[in-house]
């Protein structure tokens, strides 16, 4: 009789144990909704695994589609700091040993150009701005300021070696986004600039926006 009830007793615990991590789930998809409903105000919907969650559905689908096929530069860091990893002046392309003599990733190079025939929405951020300079001459981009104003842009001669490419080199803070509508490029400089983290993501999430407008 004793094992019999022991057993009861596991199972029941085990029943509590699921019960709880299902409420934790459901709670972490409603904070999920909310944060989403929160930075993107356009989209309706509640959280992606939700009935209704439509318009979540659509920013995570975009973007998975930017981050898989690496159209995005997901705030890749300026060598100078080495804040987290720079993989994209440093494995997309050789930025931070060559500067503006870099050479791109080729997979990287035709991914961008086949979007760019498409005329499909380009959005890059931080250091990664550099690699429409090089795949697009002409393009408009920004990477912050071209001076280092308050000493928050300490590579602000990213902006001189864009406009040596043949690039016009658009003067913004840290929380706008430029947008090349000739192109259908947008960029914002992020981690390029010395600031809180909370206006660094409001000039990323400018750049998801107006990326979500030329779709």
């Amino acid at each position: 009789g004793g094992g019999r009830w022991r057993r009861r007793r596991s199972s029941a615990a085990q029943a509590r144990q699921e019960e709880r991590e299902k409420e934790e789930e459901e709670l972490g998809r409603s904070c999920a909704a909310r944060a989403l409903r929160c930075s993107f105000p356009g989209l309706s919907g509640g959280y992606h695994g939700q009935a209704g969650g439509g318009g979540a559905r659509r920013l995570w689908r975009l973007r998975w589609q930017r981050d898989s096929r690496g159209v995005s530069g997901a705030g890749a860091p300026e060598p100078r700091r080495r804040r987290g990893g720079f993989g994209v002046a440093k494995n997309l392309c050789s930025w931070a040993v060559d500067g503006k003599n870099c050479t791109v990733n080729e997979h990287v190079s035709s991914t961008l150009q086949a979007f760019h025939s498409a005329k499909k929405p380009i959005g890059l951020c931080c250091i990664s701005p550099v690699l429409a300079a090089k795949v697009f001459p002409g393009c408009e981009v920004t990477v912050g300021q071209d001076k280092n104003v308050d000493g928050r842009f300490p590579d602000a001669e990213t902006a001189s070696a864009i406009a040596e490419l043949g690039c016009k080199h658009i003067c913004k803070n840290v929380n706008e986004s430029h947008v090349d509508k000739a192109n259908k490029i947008v960029t914002t400089c992020a981690f390029m600039c010395k600031a809180p983290l909370h206006e660094i993501f409001d000039g990323i999430g400018t750049m998801v926006q107006e990326v979500l407008k030329l779709v």
